[in-house]
């Protein structure tokens, strides 16, 4: 039975505070290799009326959660690292209203956030510090976004019309729509150029590549795989898609066969896939990770790790653990596994980078995936 969320009482909350008043604004805030919990490095001290405009920065993760398909019960938690505490439901406790129906993904970019609410239509542009919204921008069936200077980037799955809206932070306001391939879905940037995985649900088998300089699609690659979803890149610029393939059904949709998965590994110097890896036969992984030398990818019951190097696939997942979808600590390598419950609240199961279970909390519904970043330590009393 899943652990009840732990909840503060403003006496201990106010503690906690009174001991962190203590510590530097540029303390160092370092994790350990095999768990999120932190050591605060002190230094001199900040005085109780200047704590809010000088506290610190520290590392946390959100959490999205879709909720239910026409319901408008999506929210977004938030894993607290120094606290190791979840705090769910974040947007609408700032801003007393729901987020919307079917939250997809989260971008923190610096000082704002960007919320995907694929079935609201809309992104809603929030402060990252306080998650209090700044806009809501109309975008058709909005799956993923990412944002580079002056623009935020965001994947649109309106049917028959799949492109890349191109967002003026400054302003706000769409300024420009790419045509990409069908169902296109995580987008990710390297190397001066945008590239994009089309084919959600193995509707296509592409990756667009768009110079950011002029915002027009340089090239479009055709992996050999159908269903390029997930797309990350490491720390060399090596851009990497994992295609799920797809499941075949006749007319009366019984299965009759299947289409292989597999990661591709593309060079971002010339745009040309320079290996290939088979996955899965007849599972249909759409989850992806990288963190420092691995990829890690899920097919729904287990996480399983590839370094970035490997030239075959593990037989063995790190992770046994059914899952919705997951996530990881950037800082730690912490991995946040995702497990949903029907319509009820889901469960948040933290794993070590060994793939030890740590301890686990509830968050909200259809928790689907994640991403770290930094915000102010204090604004955590409103959540």
């Amino acid at each position: 039975m899943m652990n009840q969320l732990k909840l503060y009482t403003w006496a201990t909350v106010c503690c906690s505070l009174f001991f962190v008043s203590s510590c530097d604004k540029d303390d160092d805030i370092v994790g350990t290799e095999d768990d999120d919990t932190t050591t605060v490095v002190v230094s001199d001290t900040i005085s109780s009326d200047t704590m809010f405009e000088n506290s610190p920065s520290i590392e946390k993760v959100y959490i999205v959660n879709e909720g239910g398909f026409g319901i408008g019960n999506g929210s977004v938690s938030y894993y607290d690292v120094m606290a190791d505490t979840v705090y769910n439901n974040i947007y609408q406790t700032a801003n007393g209203v729901p987020l919307g129906d079917v939250v997809q993904s989260v971008f923190v970019h610096g000082d704002t956030t960007y919320i995907c609410v694929n079935n609201s239509n809309k992104v809603e542009v929030v402060k990252t510090s306080t998650f209090e919204s700044i806009a809501q921008i109309e975008v058709a069936n909005p799956r993923y976004a990412v944002a580079i200077n002056d623009y935020c980037y965001v994947t649109s799955q309106k049917y028959g019309a799949y492109q890349v809206k191109v967002i003026d932070i400054n302003t706000l306001s769409v300024v420009d729509s790419i045509d990409v391939g069908a169902s296109c879905e995580q987008l990710a940037v390297s190397n001066g150029k945008l590239y994009v995985a089309n084919g959600a649900w193995g509707a296509d088998s592409t990756v667009t590549v768009i110079d950011l300089n002029s915002n027009t699609v340089n090239k479009t690659i055709d992996v050999g795989f159908y269903g390029p979803s997930a797309l990350k890149v490491d720390s060399t610029g090596t851009v990497w898609v994992l295609a799920a393939g797809k499941t075949i059904y006749d007319a009366s949709w019984a299965v009759v066969g299947h289409e292989p998965s597999a990661l591709i590994k593309i060079d971002q110097n010339t745009d040309e896939v320079v290996s290939t890896i088979a996955l899965f036969d007849e599972k249909h992984p759409s989850k992806m990770e990288e963190k420092g030398n691995g990829i890690y990818i899920s097919e729904g019951t287990g996480i399983y790790k590839l370094a970035l190097d490997a030239t075959a696939m593990h037989s063995s997942p790190i992770i046994t653990e059914d899952n919705y979808g997951f996530t990881i600590n950037k800082e730690s390598g912490v991995i946040f596994v995702l497990k949903s419950n029907s319509s009820a609240n889901g469960t948040l199961v933290r794993y070590s980078v060994q793939g030890n279970k740590l301890n686990e909390f509830e968050v909200g519904v259809f928790p689907n995936g994640g991403t770290s970043g930094k915000r102010q330590l204090f604004s955590t009393l409103k959540f």
